[in-house]
C-alpha cells in the first residue's frame, strides 16, 4: 500500500507513477464508506505531501527506473525531496537515502548518486565548456555537481563547497600536473590565461614544470626564460633565454594575458641586482672582444639607466655595487680636442662611475679630457647625481686631474694654427676656472703652463713676471705676462708668478744659460744679452732688498770677462784703481775676471759696483782682485827728493793731516752712506787712515804689482801717487814737483783721490770725488764747510753736537777725565783750551788760558808759572799751572828742519821709531820718575801734594791701558819711592820734612778707577772711535809762537835787503823784497795766532783775515791796499809777461815808489811784533 499513491493528481506523484508507483481506484473503491476509507485506507496509502514518506519509498525504486524521468521531472523529484531533508527527524538517514538516488546532475551533464564519492562539490566553472579535458580528473574520488539551482539548494542543505574553475584547478588539476602530456599543459596555460591573475598557489605549483619549449626544442621552465619586453635583457641575452614566438601562438588573441601569467610563473621580468652587476662585467669585458660598438653603448645606456632607475629607491645599495666596474661609455669628446691629444677613454673603453666627472658644463671636458673620463648626465635628475657622487663620481674637476691634463697638452706637439688655438682654448678656460676657486698652488707651480709668445710657447711660473722690462732681452729663459692674459693675475699670482722678477728667478736663468752653454766656448749672442740684462735685474733687485738668504743653497753663476759663465765665487772683480792695460794683460791666463759691470747695464760707477758686490753673500761673492794684487814700490828706480823743506811735501802733509780736512771727509762718508755709517764709525775710518801719516817726496816714482806677493810680470808703470798703509800709519809717497801751480796741485789731488777711497774700501762713489778733491784744497774749517755747502752735503759733525768746544767753566765730563794729561811740568799758550782742576774733589772744568802772569819781580820762571784763565762768560781767576791741564794730543813722528825726504824715507824704513807716549822699558820709566821727584821735592808742601797727585794718576795702571804690567811694575816703584823720600832715604838727603801722602792714596785710586771708568763709557758708546778729545771735538786753532817768531825774523831780514836795494836802478828788487817781507810778516801773525797759515794767498787776502786778529789790525787792508798801489807784488815785480810788450819789470816801477813803499812796510813789521811779543 506505501506505494500507491493517494492523490494521483498531484505533480509529484505523475513523477513517481513514472517511477513505478500505483495510484489508487477509487472507482474500485467507491462503495467504501468515507469514513472507512479515511481510517482504515487513507492512512496506508503514499502521502505524496510527504517528502520524507516519499524519499523512503524512492529509496527503493531501482535506478535504472530514473532514466524513465526527464530532465525536468529529476529536478523536480530532486527539489522535492530535498525541502524535506531540512524538517526531518531522521536527517542523517534521509540524507543518505538522498544523495543514494540518481538524480544528481554532474559535470559530465549525467544524473548520477552522489554517495559513492568521497568528495562532492558544486563546480561552478565558466570555462569548463572550453576546456573540457582539463575537468576531467582522470583516478579522482570526488563528484562534481553542476551549478544549477536545485543542486545549490541541495549544497546550502548538505554543506557541500561549491568550487570556481579556480579551486577546481588548484586542487584537482595542480596536484597531477607534473603528469600531463606536453598538449594539456599547454591547453592548461590556456585555461590559466583566462582565469586571469596568477594565485600564487598556482605559480607556486607550475614553477618548476616545464612546459615551454626553447629553440632547440626543449622544455623549460618559465624562469628559465625571461622577458624580453624588458629592453635591458633584450639587449644583454641572447635569443636562446627568451620565450619562442612559437609558444606565443598558442595564445592568439591572449598573448599580453598570457605573457603576464608567465611573470606570475617565474619569467625572468625584472632586472635583478645581481644581474646588473653580470651585465656590467659582461660589458666590461666585452669591449675586448668583437661586439659591434653601437650594441655596446646601447647595453651600456640601457644598463646605466636600469641602475639609475633602481637607485632612486633609498633603500638600494646597486649603485655602490657597481661604482667601480667599467661598463659606461663616457662622453664623447670634440673632435678637435682630440685631434689635439686623445682622450682619456678610447672607442671602446669603457669608465667607471666612482673616479668619473659627471658632465655638468661641457667647458669641463677642456680641462680634463687627456686625464680622467666624463660621464654621461643626460639620463641624470639631480637625485641621481647625488648618489652617483656619493658613490665616487666627481661633479667637479678635480685638481690633480687638471694639472695632469695640463702636463699632458704640454707634453703634445703643437704643429699648426688650430692646434695652437685649440691648447690657447685650453688653457685660457683652465686659467678662468681655476682662478674661480680655491686649489694648491703646487699642483701648477712647477707645470709648463703659462702661454707666452703669442700663445706659441709654454713655461713655467718661475719663468714668468708681470713686470720685466725689456723682456725680449731675456727669452728663452724668462717672459712677462703677456698683456691679454692679465685678467688671469690672481691664479698666476697663486702658482707663484711675481710682480717683478725674484732674485731666485735670476739665479735659476744663469744657471740654465750656464747649463746650456758649459760645453760651448763662450756665449752665444742672445746668450750674452740674456746674461747682461740677468745681471742688471739682479743687482738691482739685490740693492732693494738686501736679503741674502737667497743664496743658501743656490750657485751664482756670472759672466766673466772671456764671455762664459763661470761660478761667482771663483771670479775676481777688478777693484783696483790700475789702467786695464796695465794689468788684466798680465793677468789674462792666471786669474778669471768678472765682467766690467758697466757692460750689464749698470753704469759706469765703478764704485757702485763694488757696493753691489756687497749685496752678495760672502759663498758666493765674487773675489776683489784687490785682495790678491798689490802694488809695490819698485824700489831699484824710485829716486827721493833731496831738499831741506820741500814745500811740495809741506801742502800736502798740511792739508792731508788738518782736522778740517778729516771733519769733511767725515761728512762725506756719511753723506755717501745716506747716514748708514754713523759720525763714530766715519770718524773712526779717518783716523785710522789719517792720525799718523808720512808724506815722502820722490824725484822719480815707479811701481809694479803683485800677485799674491809675487810681482806680476810686465805691470812696472810711472805714477804721480803712491799710498803705503802701515800699521803704525800711512805713507804718502808723491812724485816731486817744484812747481805749485794749481794744474800740477789739481792732478796729485787727483791720483789722491782714488787713492783715499781704496784706503776707505771704496765706500765714495764717483761723484764724490770732486768733493773730496776740493776738500783737499781747502786750508781751515770756514773753506770746509764752505765746500759742503756748496755741493749739498749735510755738516754731520754739527748735527752729533761735539763739533765745537765746550764752553769755559762747564764741568768736564767723566769720558774725558783720562783724556787729561798728568804732567806737571806743562807749559800753557795763550788762548790754549784746558781743563781746570780747582780742589781735590776730583771735578774738572773747561777753561780758556788768558796769558801767563810775570813773578813778582818780573821774571817769567821756569816752571811752576801762573796764568790767568777764563772760567765763565765774564769770569776770570788766576791759579798755578798745577791746577791746569792740557788734553793729551797724539804723538806724531817728527822730523828734525833741515831733514830730507831720503832721511824720512830712511826713518820709516829703518827705524828706530819716534819716541812712544808710554816708556818701552821699566828703567826708562825709574828713570822718568826719579827726575819728577826730585823736581817736586823742591816744591812747597801744597804744591808738592799736586804734584804728587797728577804723578800717583801718571802712572796709575788704571790709566795705562795696554801697558798695565809696566804700569803695575811703575806704580810700585812709584809708592816705593815715595816712601823712601817721606823716611829720608834718598841718594842726596838724609832728612825729610814731606807729610804722609799714603792717607791720600784711597782717594787718588778712587780718581783713576773712575778715569777708566769714563774711558770705557766713550768706548761702549763709540766703538769705532778713537778716544782723543781734538779729533771728538772739531780740532780748534793752537798757537804757534815759535813758529811766528821765526818767520817774522825772516822778514825783518827780507825788509833790511830792500833797503840795499832803494839806491840804483832796481826798484823792482827792493819791491819784491817788501812783498817778501810783508807775506812773511803777515805769516807770522797767523802762526801767533793759530798756529797756522793758509798756502798760495795773496797779502791782501792774508791782511784781510789778520785784520780780525786784535783792534791795532783793523787798517792792515788799507795799508797792504797802499803797498800794491806802489808796486808790491809777487810777480809783477819778477816777470815780463805781466806788462805789455816790450816793457820788463826793471823799467816799471820808481824808485820813490820802492822808498815809500820801505816806509810802509817797515812799520807794519813794527805792528806785527809788538802783537807776537
Amino acid at each position: 500500500m506505501s506505494k500507491v499513491i493517494l492523490k494521483p493528481d498531484e505533480k509529484i506523484a505523475s513523477i513517481l507513477i513514472k517511477l513505478g508507483f500505483m495510484k489508487l481506484d477509487f472507482g474500485f473503491f467507491i462503495d467504501l464508506k468515507l469514513e472507512f476509507r479515511l481510517k482504515y485506507m487513507n492512512p496506508e496509502l503514499l502521502q505524496t505531501g510527504d517528502s520524507s514518506a516519499v524519499l523512503e519509498e524512492v529509496y527503493h525504486v531501482p535506478h535504472s527506473q530514473f532514466e524513465e524521468l526527464s530532465t525536468d521531472e529529476c529536478v523536480d523529484l530532486q527539489r522535492f525531496l530535498q525541502n524535506g531533508i531540512r524538517d526531518s527527524k531522521k536527517k542523517s538517514q534521509h540524507v543518505g537515502m538522498l544523495k543514494s538516488l540518481p538524480l544528481f546532475e554532474s559535470i559530465t551533464g549525467k544524473r548520477e548518486r552522489i554517495d559513492l564519492h568521497r568528495m562532492i562539490f558544486i563546480l561552478n566553472s565558466k570555462h569548463q565548456n572550453y576546456f573540457p579535458n582539463l575537468y576531467h580528473v582522470d583516478g579522482c574520488d570526488s563528484i562534481f555537481l553542476k551549478n544549477t539551482l536545485v543542486n545549490l539548494v541541495l549544497a546550502e542543505c548538505l554543506n557541500i563547497q561549491i568550487l570556481d574553475d579556480l579551486e577546481f584547478c588548484v586542487q584537482f588539476i595542480l596536484p597531477s600536473v607534473l603528469m600531463l602530456k606536453e598538449a594539456k599543459l599547454l591547453e592548461l596555460m590556456r585555461f590559466l590565461v583566462e582565469l586571469g591573475p596568477v594565485d600564487p598557489r598556482i605559480a607556486t605549483a607550475l614553477r618548476d614544470v616545464r612546459f615551454i619549449r626553447d629553440i632547440h626544442g626543449s622544455l623549460q621552465v618559465a624562469s628559465y626564460f625571461y622577458d624580453d619586453s624588458v629592453s635591458l635583457y633584450s639587449a644583454m641575452l641572447p635569443k636562446e633565454r627568451f620565450v619562442p614566438e612559437k609558444f606565443w601562438d598558442n595564445f592568439q588573441g591572449k598573448r599580453t594575458e598570457a605573457h603576464r601569467l608567465l611573470k606570475g610563473l617565474g619569467l625572468k621580468h625584472e632586472v635583478s641586482d645581481e644581474e646588473i652587476i653580470q651585465f656590467a662585467k659582461k660589458i666590461e669585458a666585452e669591449t675586448r672582444g668583437n661586439t659591434p660598438l653601437d650594441v655596446l653603448k646601447k647595453r651600456s645606456k640601457l644598463l646605466l639607466r636600469c641602475v639609475l632607475s633602481k637607485s632612486n629607491d633609498k633603500n638600494s645599495n646597486l649603485l655602490n655595487r657597481v661604482a667601480n666596474i667599467k661598463f659606461i661609455f663616457p662622453m664623447q669628446i670634440k673632435q678637435k680636442l682630440c685631434d689635439y691629444h686623445k682622450a682619456f677613454a678610447q672607442e671602446r673603453e669603457v669608465v667607471a662611475i666612482s673616479g668619473s666627472l659627471i658632465d655638468r658644463d661641457t667647458d669641463h671636458h677642456y680641462l680634463i679630457w687627456t686625464s680622467m673620463p666624463i660621464l654621461p648626465s643626460e639620463l641624470c635628475s639631480p637625485h641621481h647625481i647625488k648618489k652617483m657622487k656619493d658613490v665616487g663620481a666627481l661633479e667637479t674637476p678635480p685638481l690633480g686631474q687638471i694639472a695632469a691634463n695640463l702636463k699632458n697638452i704640454f707634453m703634445s706637439q703643437c704643429h699648426t694654427d688650430t692646434l695652437l688655438e685649440t691648447r690657447n682654448t685650453v688653457f685660457r678656460k683652465s686659467y678662468a676656472y681655476l682662478q674661480s676657486i680655491i686649489f694648491d698652488p703646487s699642483l701648477f707651480s712647477d707645470l709648463s703652463i703659462i702661454l707666452v709668445e703669442n700663445g706659441t710657447k709654454l713655461v713655467k711660473a718661475k719663468q714668468t713676471a708681470f713686470v720685466l722690462h725689456d723682456d725680449l732681452e731675456f727669452r728663452p729663459y724668462l717672459y712677462r705676462i703677456p698683456s691679454n692674459y692679465t685678467k688671469f693675475e690672481d691664479f698666476f699670482k697663486k702658482i707663484g708668478v711675481k710682480e717683478r722678477p725674484t732674485v731666485n728667478q735670476y739665479i735659476t736663468v744663469l744657471q740654465e744659460i750656464y747649463s746650456d752653454s758649459s760645453d760651448k766656448d763662450s756665449l752665444q749672442a742672445n746668450q750674452q744679452i740674456a746674461v747682461k740684462r740677468v745681471v742688471q735685474q739682479l743687482f738691482c733687485l739685490l740693492k732693494e732688498d738686501q736679503n741674502k738668504t737667497y743664496f743658501q743653497n743656490n750657485l751664482l753663476y756670472l759672466p766673466s770677462t772671456d764671455g762664459r759663465l763661470c761660478e761667482s765665487n771663483t771670479l775676481f772683480f777688478n777693484d783696483t784703481v790700475f789702467q786695464p792695460a796695465r794689468l788684466e794683460g798680465p793677468l789674462e791666463v792666471k786669474l778669471t775676471l768678472l765682467e766690467k759691470l758697466n757692460c750689464c747695464h749698470l753704469g759706469n760707477d765703478h764704485y757702485e759696483h763694488q757696493t753691489l758686490l756687497q749685496f752678495l753673500p760672502l759663498q758666493v761673492r765674487p773675489k776683489f782682485l784687490s785682495d790678491v794684487v798689490s802694488e809695490n814700490l819698485e824700489g831699484a828706480s824710485v829716486q827721493y827728493c833731496d831738499e831741506g823743506e820741500c814745500e811740495f811735501r809741506g801742502w800736502f802733509y798740511k792739508h792731508l793731516s788738518s782736522a778740517a780736512f778729516l771733519h769733511g771727509l767725515v761728512c762725506l762718508i756719511r753723506e755717501d752712506s745716506k747716514g748708514g755709517i754713523s759720525q763714530s764709525e766715519a770718524a773712526g775710518k779717518c783716523e785710522e787712515i789719517f792720525s799718523k801719516i808720512q808724506i815722502i817726496c820722490c824725484k822719480t816714482l815707479q811701481t809694479e804689482l803683485l800677485l799674491n806677493h809675487e810681482p806680476l810680470e810686465g805691470s812696472k808703470a810711472e805714477t804721480d801717487v803712491y799710498v803705503k798703509k802701515q800699521q803704525d800709519g800711512c805713507s804718502f809717497y808723491l812724485k816731486h814737483n817744484d812747481d805749485m801751480v794749481p794744474k800740477v796741485v789739481n792732478e796729485v789731488n787727483m791720483c789722491l783721490t782714488k787713492e783715499i777711497n781704496a784706503l776707505l774700501k771704496n765706500c765714495l762713489t764717483t761723484s764724490s770725488f770732486l768733493v773730496l778733491g776740493h776738500l783737499l784744497l781747502c786750508d781751515n774749517m770756514e773753506d770746509v764747510e764752505k765746500t759742503l755747502a756748496k755741493h749739498g752735503i749735510h755738516n754731520s759733525g754739527l748735527e752729533e753736537g761735539h763739533d765745537a768746544l765746550p764752553k769755559p767753566g762747564c764741568l768736564i765730563p767723566e769720558e774725558w777725565h783720562d783724556c787729561l794729561d798728568m804732567n806737571f811740568l806743562n807749559n800753557f799758550e795763550s788762548g790754549e783750551f784746558v781743563g781746570f782742576s780747582k780742589d781735590e774733589s776730583g771735578e774738572y772744568l773747561y777753561a780758556i788760558v788768558i796769558n801767563r802772569l810775570d813773578d813778582p819781580l818780573g821774571q817769567m820762571r821756569q816752571f811752576l808759572a801762573r796764568y790767568k784763565i777764563q772760567v765763565g762768560s765774564d769770569d776770570f781767576i788766576e791759579v798755578s799751572s798745577l791746577d791746569l791741564y792740557q788734553f793729551k794730543r797724539e804723538k806724531k813722528a817728527t822730523v828734525s828742519t833741515g831733514s830730507t825726504c831720503t832721511d824720512i824715507e830712511r826713518l820709516l824704513t829703518s827705524r828706530p821709531p819716534p819716541k812712544r807716549v808710554f816708556p818701552e822699558t821699566f828703567e826708562e820709566i825709574k828713570r822718568e820718575i826719579d827726575e819728577s821727584l826730585n823736581e817736586i821735592w823742591n816744591m812747597s808742601g801744597e804744591d808738592k801734594q799736586k804734584a804728587i797727585k797728577r804723578l800717583y794718576l801718571r802712572w796709575h795702571p788704571d790709566k795705562n791701558p795696554g801697558n798695565e804690567e809696566l804700569a803695575n811694575e811703575a806704580f810700585k816703584y812709584l809708592q816705593n819711592r815715595i816712601e823712601e823720600l817721606q823716611q829720608g832715604k834718598t841718594a842726596h838727603s838724609t832728612s825729610s820734612t814731606c807729610r804722609d801722602f799714603q792717607h791720600f792714596y784711597d782717594t787718588w785710586n778712587t780718581e783713576a778707577r773712575s778715569h777708566r771708568r769714563g774711558r770705557e763709557r766713550f768706548y761702549q758708546n763709540y766703538s769705532r772711535r778713537h778716544y782723543n778729545f781734538w779729533s771728538y771735538h772739531r780740532e780748534t786753532p793752537r798757537p804757534n809762537r815759535g813758529e811766528a817768531k821765526r818767520w817774522h825774523e825772516q822778514a825783518q831780514c827780507d825788509i833790511r835787503a830792500a833797503h840795499n836795494d832803494t839806491g840804483g836802478d832796481c826798484s823792482e828788487w827792493c819791491l819784491f823784497k817788501v812783498h817778501q817781507a810783508v807775506e812773511k810778516a803777515l805769516i807770522a801773525a797767523m802762526y801767533r795766532r793759530s798756529g797756522d797759515h793758509p798756502k798760495n794767498c795773496s797779502i791782501t787776502s792774508l791782511a784781510q783775515q789778520v785784520s780780525h786778529y786784535s783792534a791795532q789790525f783793523t787798517s792792515l787792508p788799507n795799508t797792504v791796499r797802499q803797498l800794491t798801489e806802489l808796486g808790491v807784488d809777487g810777480q809783477k815785480t819778477q816777470y815780463p809777461n805781466y806788462h805789455p810788450f816790450p816793457h820788463i819789470p826793471n823799467k816799471q816801477f820808481s824808485v820813490d815808489n820802492a822808498r815809500s813803499a820801505l816806509d810802509i812796510a817797515t812799520k807794519l813789521l813794527e805792528k806785527i811784533e809788538e802783537y807776537i811779543s
